[in-house]
Protein backbone atom coordinates (compact mmCIF):
# COMPACT_ATOMS: atom_id res chain seq x y z
CA UNK A 1 0.00 0.00 0.00
CA UNK A 2 2.66 2.53 1.20
CA UNK A 3 4.65 1.80 -2.20
CA UNK A 4 1.92 2.25 -4.24
CA UNK A 5 0.99 5.34 -2.90
CA UNK A 6 5.01 7.04 -3.42
CA UNK A 7 6.48 4.98 -6.32
CA UNK A 8 7.32 8.63 -8.00
CA UNK A 9 9.02 9.20 -4.95
CA UNK A 10 11.28 5.91 -5.00
CA UNK A 11 12.45 7.12 -8.28
CA UNK A 12 13.13 10.83 -7.59
CA UNK A 13 14.70 10.57 -3.92
CA UNK A 14 15.36 7.14 -2.68
CA UNK A 15 16.88 9.06 0.92
CA UNK A 16 13.41 10.32 1.36
CA UNK A 17 11.15 7.21 0.34
CA UNK A 18 13.15 5.61 2.89
CA UNK A 19 12.39 8.04 5.23
CA UNK A 20 8.63 7.88 4.98
CA UNK A 21 8.96 4.28 4.61
CA UNK A 22 10.37 3.89 8.01
CA UNK A 23 7.73 6.62 9.23
CA UNK A 24 4.75 4.35 7.90
CA UNK A 25 6.36 0.96 9.40
CA UNK A 26 6.64 2.75 12.60
CA UNK A 27 2.32 3.74 12.16
CA UNK A 28 1.59 0.34 10.78
CA UNK A 29 2.84 -1.48 14.02
CA UNK A 30 2.60 0.40 17.03
CA UNK A 31 -0.10 2.83 16.45
CA UNK A 32 -3.10 1.26 13.53
CA UNK A 33 -4.99 -1.34 15.26
CA UNK A 34 -5.77 -4.49 12.89
CA UNK A 35 -8.84 -6.07 12.43
CA UNK A 36 -6.82 -9.51 12.66
CA UNK A 37 -5.47 -8.72 15.91
CA UNK A 38 -9.13 -7.82 17.53
CA UNK A 39 -8.19 -3.92 16.86
CA UNK A 40 -5.12 -4.18 18.49
CA UNK A 41 -1.88 -2.62 17.16
CA UNK A 42 0.88 -5.55 16.36
CA UNK A 43 2.99 -4.63 19.43
CA UNK A 44 -0.13 -4.55 21.50
CA UNK A 45 -0.73 -7.54 20.25
CA UNK A 46 2.64 -9.60 21.17
CA UNK A 47 2.68 -7.25 24.65
CA UNK A 48 -0.73 -8.88 25.20
CA UNK A 49 0.09 -12.60 24.51
CA UNK A 50 3.46 -12.18 25.55
CA UNK A 51 4.84 -14.12 22.97
CA UNK A 52 8.16 -13.66 21.16
CA UNK A 53 8.45 -12.13 18.05
CA UNK A 54 10.00 -13.93 15.15
CA UNK A 55 10.90 -11.96 13.34
CA UNK A 56 14.73 -11.53 14.09
CA UNK A 57 16.99 -12.91 11.77
CA UNK A 58 17.94 -15.59 13.92
CA UNK A 59 14.75 -17.03 13.12
CA UNK A 60 15.18 -16.85 9.52
CA UNK A 61 15.81 -19.99 7.74
CA UNK A 62 18.75 -19.84 4.43
CA UNK A 63 17.61 -21.02 1.34
CA UNK A 64 20.29 -22.76 -0.64
CA UNK A 65 19.35 -22.84 -4.63
CA UNK A 66 19.92 -26.14 -6.27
Amino acid sequence: QFIEFNEILLFEDLALFNQKLAEYLVLYNSKRPHKALALMTPVEYILKENKNCNMWWTHTCCCIAR
